[in-house]
């Protein structure tokens, strides 16, 4: 296999490369005096050259070279019988095309000349080289890559990667373009919303990107979505919260707030951190015990509060459900569905996470909220009663068992795009998101 004395994506120019240049300086002023073939002088470097008393000829005023910003040098040559001469006086460098057998063009300047010379010389002789960068051919971009479409009021979020061909020029925006309506939204990068939907209307999307050239092709369409007036939900407080369709589930679109079991039974509001660190049943707290923090991030509830297993909710909480009617905690495995849908734990933080810095501390990475999921970090209350990391983290307990001291739970923080699944002690206070029932 052949191999490439240049960079990647550069080469050592053909016979005709050369000309093309050497033409190009001809027909566009280079030549001494502004005109001719005498083009020597505009491609060799400023110093380094025999001093030659001829005007127009290459050794002669040497500060006045290099109109071209080509930079030629004077270095010399090594002969096919290994001896080495010319440098300072002629520059030699080699095409990648074939005179005959035996030979191969090249260019050359002497300092005592003014114009390029195109001689053949024998193949084992040593000479310069300059590199060319490769062509590059410039088009529209290629389509790209559709991903999902989420439906929202009178408005759709929908995703896409950047194509793999960007026609050789920056790509300097992305188009959104409803089916039916022809609606658009126009951005920079994915995601991009639509707005202006019909309620109640089921719409397709596809994406085009555009660059200096023009735009490309449209990706394939995406999935097909309806917005709507988001439902909502009651708690038994009269909390209201928004919900959102995710897939195949339906979700809380904010962390809950209630201070009760859906019978009405009252969750013990424990403040002292003593107290909190020996309970062994239900129990809720606001961050730093001050009901302002819950306005905003929901409430934190150990796990007892969200046990529903049947071998253990009776002691943990008395069999009872805080989540409103028809809803409940989460499973480990319903989170794994939700992240799954997403893309993967890896990217699904971002998608979940509510955007901006308002009440994530910055600089909140990857947060797009395509789901409108508002993912809010409400910190946590750990074991010993002590509050710590509202604005940088969120913690949402699920209902699955660990260990007989531990249960699983989801997490994601400002400063990364992923969901993060770990477990942790059922003492500590985390928050809480409610799925309906199938």
């Amino acid at each position: 296999m052949g191999k490439n004395i240049c960079p990647t994506s550069w080469h050592v120019p053909t016979d005709a490369e050369w000309t093309t240049l050497t033409d190009y300086l001809t027909n566009n002023g280079y030549g001494y005096e502004g005109s001719g073939s005498d083009i020597a002088k505009s491609m060799a470097s400023t110093s380094g050259w025999v001093t030659d008393p001829t005007a127009g000829n290459v050794g002669n005023d040497q500060a006045s070279n290099n109109s071209s910003g080509f930079l030629g040098l004077p270095s010399g040559y090594r002969y096919e019988d290994g001896a080495y001469g010319l440098i300072g006086g002629w520059g030699f460098w080699w095409s990648s095309s074939e005179y005959s057998a035996t030979n191969a063009y090249l260019r050359d300047m002497y300092y005592y000349h003014s114009d390029v010379g195109r001689p053949n010389y024998g193949k084992r002789n040593g000479c310069s080289i300059r590199c060319l960068r490769d062509e590059i051919i410039i088009s529209v971009p290629g389509a790209p890559t559709i991903g999902t479409a989420y439906a929202g009021n009178a408005q759709a979020t929908v995703t896409f990667t950047a194509p793999a061909n960007d026609g050789g020029s920056a790509i300097t925006g992305y188009i959104v373009t409803s089916s039916p309506g022809g609606l658009t939204a126009v951005g920079s990068a994915s995601p991009l919303t639509v707005t202006g939907l019909t309620n109640g209307t089921a719409y397709t999307f596809t994406v085009t990107a555009t660059n200096a050239n023009g735009t490309g092709l449209a990706t394939a369409a995406s999935n097909s979505v309806t917005p709507s007036v988001p439902a909502t939900v009651f708690d038994i407080d009269g909390n209201t919260y928004n919900t959102v369709t995710i897939g195949s589930q339906v979700w809380m679109a904010e962390n809950l707030k209630t201070t009760k079991y859906n019978d009405n039974t009252a969750i013990p509001n424990i403040t002292a951190d003593a107290t909190w660190a020996s309970a062994t049943t239900g129990a809720y707290s606001d961050y730093s015990n001050d009901p302002v923090n819950s306005t905003t991030y929901g409430r934190l509830y150990n796990w007892y509060a969200v046990d529903n297993n049947a071998a253990t909710k009776v002691a943990s909480n008395g069999g009872k459900n805080v989540c409103p009617t028809s809803w409940h905690i989460a499973s480990y495995g319903e989170w794994t569905t939700l992240t799954t849908y997403l893309g993967g734990e890896t990217v699904a933080g971002g998608k979940l996470k509510e955007t901006g810095t308002t009440y994530w501390t910055t600089p909140n990475t990857g947060a797009t909220n395509e789901t409108n999921f508002t993912a809010l970090p409400g910190g946590d209350r750990v074991g010993n009663g002590t509050y710590g990391y509202i604005g940088s983290y969120g913690y949402w307990w699920s209902s699955t068992v660990y260990s007989a001291a531990d249960a699983w739970l989801r997490a994601m923080g400002y400063n990364y795009p992923n969901v993060s699944s770990y477990s942790y002690n059922k003492r500590t206070g985390f928050s809480v998101r409610c799925v309906r029932d199938l």
